[in-house]
């Protein structure tokens, strides 16, 4: 016996029994990186009698004129056998009998099944020779997930037109592919890849993430019609993601505020405030403000920001700020006349 574990809670326990006295059992782990690992092992075992099998659900496909029957247990176990040799699959998903499809091709075999409570699917593989039965390998798909990988492309190459106009599709278990943890994995995916793009490029991208984000959430999550909400919108983006948990959106709203200062100056300003209005204790929002007001010659403004930048960060005991030495640059000490700290 060899206890097979796939990704997830996935879990087998596969016998391979012969009509000799040598069993060759075929184990294969799908790995967390999706490759797959294979053991092999030889293991000594008595003959064992298929009339053991009891009253079962049968499925049927032949193999040129070999017969290979599907045996469904009522405790879900799986019994695929011919004259010669059966195996025995015990299912810890326990997957619904009327999803269950099982077909020959050639001399192949393919049992395929919908894990319970999602989308997914599973196809375990075998092959026939030599009247004998031989696990290949298990396959799984999620048509759902290649529609959301698609929609995620998209909105990656910023094609923010496509995405408003998209038609969202129902999706059965939708919280799997909709969550705080996926969401918020591609809001930070998304800053990375703007990184080496042109600003407008940038901006394009930010925008139709956080669009195809807010869709979701309206849609999947609250049931709400999306073609009624307008979505150029910060405030509806930070609404949404806000009413779902999300709540450490800044830095993509800081990216996006960078991009629009060099592009749309008065709305990055606003969206900046409106960043340091959420986020009180993200120095880095408060310097970048100051930073503009400096280089477009508001020096008033940017100083009174740099002392509260100042103060705050010697009172602040937690904060946020993506320098390695957790110090404000020089130039802030320099532009106020304040000695090195």
């Amino acid at each position: 016996m060899i206890d097979t574990s796939l990704s997830g809670s996935k879990k087998f326990t596969i016998f391979l029994l012969l009509s000799s006295s040598v069993m060759f059992s075929h184990a294969r782990m799908l790995a967390n990186d999706g490759s797959l690992k294979e053991s092999i092992q030889v293991i000594e075992t008595e003959k064992r009698e298929k009339s053991s099998i009891s009253q079962s659900k049968v499925l049927q496909c032949w193999i040129e004129d070999n017969l290979i029957e599907l045996k469904i247990d009522s405790n879900k176990g799986i019994y695929l056998r011919n004259q010669e040799s059966f195996l025995v699959e015990q299912i810890k998903d326990q997957p619904s009998l009327e999803d269950l499809q099982f077909s020959c091709k050639e001399n192949l075999i393919f049992i395929t099944y919908k894990k319970p409570l999602s989308n997914q699917k599973w196809t375990l593989k075998y092959e026939y020779s030599n009247q004998r039965l031989k696990f290949i390998e298990v396959q799984s798909f999620d048509d759902f997930q290649l529609y959301i990988n698609q929609s995620i492309e998209m909105a990656m190459k910023g094609e923010k037109n496509k995405i408003k106009d998209n038609h969202l599709i129902p999706i059965p278990f939708a919280y799997q592919y909709i969550n705080v943890e996926n969401l918020s994995s591609l809001l930070d995916e998304s800053v990375a890849k703007t990184k080496s793009e042109s600003f407008q490029k940038r901006l394009q991208i930010l925008e139709s993430v956080a669009i195809l984000t807010t869709q979701w959430i309206f849609y999947y999550i609250h049931a709400d019609e999306v073609n009624l909400r307008e979505f150029d919108n910060y405030k509806v983006w930070t609404s949404a993601w806000e009413s779902i948990g999300l709540d450490n959106y800044d830095a993509f709203l800081l990216e996006y505020a960078k991009v629009l200062l060099k592009t749309q100056s008065n709305k990055g300003i606003e969206v900046l405030k409106f960043l340091k209005s959420r986020f009180p204790n993200n120095l880095e929002v408060m310097m970048v403000l100051g930073d503009h007001y400096w280089e477009k010659g508001r020096k008033d403004l940017a100083i009174d920001i740099y002392r509260d930048l100042v103060l705050k960060k010697q009172t602040m005991e937690n904060w946020t700020l993506e320098y390695q030495t957790q110090e404000l640059p020089a130039y802030i000490y320099k532009r106020l006349n304040y000695p090195m700290q």
